[in-house]
């Protein structure tokens, strides 16, 4: 690789995959409340908490972004 090459690589952003963190934690509270609830028939009741914390992962994303 030459010099200059090499330098630019260095220079990128690390790569920030915000799409597979949001789906790990939806599916993680989502999970979370199927086990403790395994007879729970009505979504609202696991969907509801899941979206609330992706929309805590957003912001908590979007302040680390920012901040970068």
């Amino acid at each position: 690789m030459a010099g200059g090459a090499s330098q630019a690589a260095l220079r990128q952003p690390d790569e920030v995959d915000v799409s597979t963190r949001l789906d790990t934690i939806f599916t993680g509270v989502t999970r979370e409340h199927l086990a403790a609830s395994p007879g729970l028939a009505d979504p609202r009741a696991y969907l509801g908490p899941a979206r609330d914390a992706v929309g805590h992962g957003v912001a908590r994303l979007l302040r680390t972004l920012a901040g970068a």
